[in-house]
């Protein structure tokens, strides 16, 4: 189709100035918080059955925003928020989705978009270093980090890759399936549930929450190795194959942290894959003086860690960083291909095709922001 750009210049300056209004009567607390309306509301407000035969006006479209779509929102930037945790954003991470958007590259590969590949590569790089991260989580060592669109589907993408590292030492494919339903999972009954539904996902039929030891003093609700220990030696008593443990920096009900060093050489001693959900609270480690909790037994122990961008770096959603240590893994179970994706310098394995790292194939110009 061909559309008016010109027309669009101005009705691009209204949306401007109506998210920078939007954002100034939040701050100023000129609207609540939550919204006040009744389930089915918006049913009565716009046609929901046939949708309109004419187009209206783009003044009469915002307006409509306006009049229906802010009174139903809840507002998760508004100083009042402090439910389920932060999805903080920042102008400078909302212009830069703006660009992202406006550039609509799909980015799977790195022919399908140069620029959009190598930013990824370069800005998880700095991620890496800011951290205070060992080179192995660097795209110029064995792992790297790949900008994923929730912890939920970093999660999916670590447990499948250590599902499959697992059965690797399986040699025929009946022997993988005499096993794979015996595979085990642990978290802590801290943990969020984007690690299982990531089991869910994979059909892992073995999960366990193991409970943890409130501490009377500091409130924390950690996982006790030995606890780790216990569960994993029934369970290879029982015949089953532990092959995926996730434990907590942050996590979402307590901000609980679990020992990390402890929990990664258990799972180092029996060949666990070993990850950890920072979601939250692992943006800390851009601050020296926390790396000793965080960077350094990570470094050390951790097979893959998540880390989301939309908290504390106000990155808005869309921003998980999943650092892994090894990227055969995580390529060896999620590279599919064809025809129409072949090209000289994947063949010649010169490019980074993110197509490899995550769910789907197109994936947005997440770098930008």
């Amino acid at each position: 189709a061909a559309y008016n750009w010109e027309a669009m210049r101005a009705e691009g300056h209204k949306v401007v100035d109506f998210i920078f209004d939007y954002q100034k009567q939040l701050c100023d607390m000129a609207i609540p918080c939550q919204s006040e309306v009744q389930p089915n509301y918006l049913r009565e407000r716009i046609p929901s059955v046939d949708p309109p035969s004419l187009p209206g006006s783009f003044s009469d479209v915002l307006g409509d925003v306006k009049e229906h779509i802010v009174p139903g929102m809840t507002h998760w930037q508004h100083p009042n928020f402090f439910a389920f945790f932060p999805a903080m954003l920042s102008p400078p991470a909302l212009l830069g989705d703006t660009l992202a958007n406006a550039f609509n590259q799909p980015g799977f590969n790195w022919v399908a978009s140069p620029a959009a590949t190598e930013l990824e590569v370069i800005v998880t790089n700095w991620l890496t270093s800011a951290f205070g991260l060992p080179k192995e989580f660097n795209w110029d060592g064995s792992g790297g980090c790949v900008l994923q669109p929730s912890a939920t589907e970093s999660a999916i993408v670590l447990m499948l890759a250590a599902k499959n590292r697992a059965l690797s030492s399986f040699e025929t494919v009946e022997e993988k399936e005499a096993v794979v339903g015996k595979l085990v999972a642990y978290v802590t009954d801290q943990s969020h549930f984007c690690i299982e539904k990531a089991a869910k996902v994979l059909s892992i039929f073995h999960f366990r929450k193991l409970a943890t030891k409130q501490c009377s003093q500091t409130g924390n609700a950690a996982l006790q190795p030995e606890v780790l220990i216990q569960a994993v030696e029934e369970d290879t008593a029982a015949g089953r194959i532990p092959f995926f443990v996730s434990c907590n920096f942050g996590a979402t009900g307590i901000c609980a942290v679990d020992p990390i060093a402890e929990l990664g050489a258990v799972c180092a001693a029996r060949g666990i894959w070993f990850n950890v959900d920072a979601a939250y609270a692992g943006v800390t480690a851009v601050c020296p003086e926390y790396r000793d909790a965080f960077s350094q037994p990570v470094g050390t122990y951790a097979d893959s860690f998540l880390i989301n961008g939309s908290k504390w770096f106000s990155m808005m959603f869309n921003s998980s960083f999943m650092f892994f240590r090894d990227k055969k893994h995580i390529v060896s179970s999620l590279n599919a291909t064809g025809v129409y994706l072949s090209n000289a310098h994947t063949e010649n394995n010169l490019v980074v095709d993110f197509k490899d790292y995550h769910l789907g194939l197109g994936r947005p110009f997440r770098a930008l922001k």
